[in-house]
């Protein structure tokens, strides 16, 4: 959520101060010395706080049933962790069961029609309503929109 922060970055942040926590809690000379950040980006993340609704956002999280899971808990999907760049974050809605291990993927475009989006709905649901597990690697922001829900 902080403009510069990508997967890269993050893990590289992660690596060097061993937990989101202590990341925000950084000055900004201490994130500088962490590869890849520049004064941007270390300048962005040491004011966080100016820029995120922390808050706002955990309640989205949970006004849409959702809870979040990072890669060091225990309900993390297995093969998940075993990718090249598995996601730092993942919303899930519901919980997490062994038959999710297997599951469908629907991923889109950057610039989605309006068609695009309605198809990826419907088949979605449709395959949820059958108990296939459906993942998605839509991020949460658009969810925001009370039109995706």
């Amino acid at each position: 959520m902080i403009e510069g922060v990508g997967p890269i970055r993050a893990r590289s942040l992660m690596e060097h101060f061993g937990d989101a926590p202590k990341i925000l809690a950084a000055s900004k000379s201490e994130l500088m010395r962490v590869r890849n950040i520049g004064d941007e980006v270390a300048a962005a993340i040491a004011n966080w706080e100016k820029t995120i609704d922390l808050a706002g956002e955990l309640r989205r999280i949970s006004d849409y049933g959702c809870h979040v899971l990072i890669s060091t808990d225990e309900d993390y999907p297995p093969l998940l962790r075993e990718i090249y760049d598995p996601p730092l974050v993942l919303y899930v809605k519901g919980t997490l069961t062994a038959k999710d291990r297997n599951g469908v993927a629907l991923v889109g475009s950057r610039q989605t029609t309006h068609y695009g989006i309605e198809t990826a709905r419907k088949l979605s649901y449709q395959l949820a309503y059958i108990g296939v597990t459906v993942v998605s690697g839509r991020t949460f922001a658009p969810l925001r929109s009370a039109r995706y829900r």
